[in-house]
């Protein structure tokens, strides 16, 4: 049983005068110092909530070592705070607790200063569900020291994805062939509006507010091929020129050889279909260079074209590719093609192009979607679209995620489209950007998105 201190004097002389371990006097026999120097929480219940296959709620629960959450003791300060927060439904309201120390402990609420103070003891459960004042005295009475306590519990769970709707927004009105891209933190929709090409940026940090600019220079250009290389925006056009801008609203001429489409952009070149059909790459979109293939060219994507180029945890730069062949010349294609690029720093040009054949035994393969867009989220590639060139599947119906750099496509593989867009057939463009939210505008409306764990921050 927990034993309440009621008769405190000298508690409140020292809490007075002292707030912190006095270092300059010497004492013999009892000791004066005080501190915390560890703190560990013993076994805890989470709450997991669920739905039966009966589509009820259900919830159950596990319990859990606190030994695999540390807590940092910070002296200077006098703070103790667990840096990973416990998982989400954790009960901390009666946790027995090791809390090593030189010195007596009590404790109360924070803040609490008309709360009487409770002796520590390992085996006396303590309420951590509000930040805690802990007192430390030492042996001699001489001396004291109070510590902050603050247990974090995540109010979310790490591993799900939400969607929250930020605006709609007659600045995407009559919009069609979006694409959207972030250069230098800045997320920019570019699209057609009566035919001619505007730019719609994002103004604010939350979404909520878009600037629409007309463009110039941009004539016959083709929005949806929008690239970004070393914070400079390059697009192709109806007529196979390429444009280039510093700004996305003052389009100029490059005066070079032309290009089909332009399809990805990496780190160094630029890469696009030629009138051939071959994948060609470029350092200033003047001179272009036919690319190495592994395979038939005949393998390449000519529609529904999208590309994501990331640097992998190993350092290898990549480059995927994916899209569908002519669907009239290729009507018995099921599935996307996939071809991807990776090498390591400048050794690019001796780099083929390799052709995902597919194996008989993989049944997760990128469906052939109209207006397919590719992004890399986190450690994956995601790809969504509008319907299907077979007609089997509904516009932005479903997220397809690949963890092995595009090899296998699983369904909502922990992400999932908003219910709102799922079905819808407007015009969208879908971007991530540099603090790991994926936007999605679709007709007038905006949607972010975001991994919990990746908007998680250490707090004490």
């Amino acid at each position: 049983m927990k034993k309440l201190i009621y008769s405190l004097c000298l508690v409140g002389m020292m809490l007075a005068l002292c707030t912190a371990c006095s270092k300059d006097e010497v004492y013999t026999g009892e000791t004066n110092d005080c501190y915390i120097s560890a703190v560990q929480l013993g076994y805890m219940k989470r709450a997991i909530h669920t739905t039966t296959k009966e589509g009820k709620d259900s919830t159950y629960y596990i319990t859990f070592n606190g030994m695999y959450y540390p807590f940092t003791i910070d002296q200077r300060e006098n703070l103790i705070y667990n840096e990973d927060s416990l998982p989400k439904g954790t009960r901390v309201s009666a946790v027995l607790a090791t809390i090593t120390s030189q010195g007596y402990v009590l404790y109360r609420t924070a803040g609490r200063t008309d709360e009487d103070w409770w002796a520590y003891s390992s085996s006396d459960s303590i309420d951590f569900s509000q930040p805690l004042e802990l007192a430390v005295y030492s042996t001699d009475r001489s001396a004291i020291r109070t510590y902050t306590m603050k247990v974090n519990v995540h109010q979310q769970e790490p591993t799900d994805f939400e969607w929250k709707k930020m605006t709609t927004t007659d600045v995407f009105q009559g919009m069609e062939q979006m694409k959207a891209v972030v250069n230098q933190g800045d997320l920019y929709v570019f699209g057609l509006v009566n035919g001619m090409m505007k730019v719609a940026k994002k103004s604010s940090g939350d979404g909520k507010n878009w600037i629409l600019t007309e463009t110039t220079g941009s004539e016959d250009a083709v929005p949806i091929t929008v690239q970004i290389m070393g914070g400079v925006f390059y697009m192709s056009t109806l007529q196979g020129t390429l444009l280039t801008s510093n700004d996305g609203q003052t389009w100029t001429v490059l005066d070079g050889d032309p290009v089909s489409q332009l399809v990805a952009a990496g780190g160094r070149f630029l890469y696009a279909l030629n009138s051939e059909g071959k994948i060609c790459r470029s350092e200033d979109g003047v001179v272009w260079i036919e690319e190495l293939l592994d395979d038939q060219a005949a393998y390449l994507p000519s529609q529904h074209i999208s590309s994501a180029y990331y640097i992998q945890d190993n350092g290898n730069e990549r480059i995927m590719l994916v899209g569908s062949r002519n669907s009239l010349e290729y009507a018995q294609d099921t599935a996307c093609v996939v071809w991807s690029k990776s090498w390591i720093g400048y050794q690019n040009e001796n780099s083929d192009w390799m052709y995902y054949n597919v194996s008989p035994d993989n049944k997760f393969l990128c469906p052939q979607l109209e207006r397919l867009t590719v992004v890399r989220y986190h450690q994956w590639l995601v790809a969504l679209g509008g319907p299907s060139l077979n007609g089997k599947l509904s516009s932005l119906g479903t997220c397809y995620v690949s963890a092995d750099n595009g090899i296998t496509w699983r369904a909502d593989y922990g992400m999932s489209i908003p219910k709102e867009l799922q079905g819808m057939e407007e015009p969208f463009a879908v971007a991530v950007d540099d603090e790991h939210f994926m936007w999605i505008v679709c007709g007038q409306q905006v949607w972010r998105g975001r991994l919990n764990e990746l908007g998680f921050e250490n707090k004490n």
